[in-house]
């Protein structure tokens, strides 16, 4: 899979997912590179990332091999203590306000 230049502005709000950040920790993944260079560039510029709650348990889940679980752990606990990473954490009334978003948008 070819990767795509991405220009980021400063101060820009960008949603991480699991995969951004399984890249990040596993060297052998392919796209460990870009992702270090992508987080690189948003650290740089001083990014804030918004990531959900459960971005945080499939990344547990995703990292729970017994060589990386401690790794992940180390990950998890300092995404949740960054100032520039900002938890969603998930609701009903949440849940119901998206759903309701959904269906509007679906023409």
């Amino acid at each position: 899979m070819a990767h795509r230049s991405v220009k980021i502005e400063p101060r820009e709000k960008v949603f991480a997912d699991t995969a951004a950040f399984v890249a990040l920790l596993i060297r052998r993944d392919e796209h460990h590179q870009p992702a270090n260079k992508i987080m690189a560039e948003l650290s740089e510029k001083d990014t804030k990332l918004f990531i959900t709650e459960m971005v945080l348990f499939e990344l547990a889940n995703a990292l729970s091999a017994v060589e990386v679980r401690a790794r992940a752990i180390i990950l998890i606990d300092e995404l949740r203590s960054l100032p520039n990473v900002e938890i969603v954490w998930s609701s009903v009334e949440l849940f119901e306000k998206a759903w309701l978003l959904y269906r509007e948008r679906a023409g």
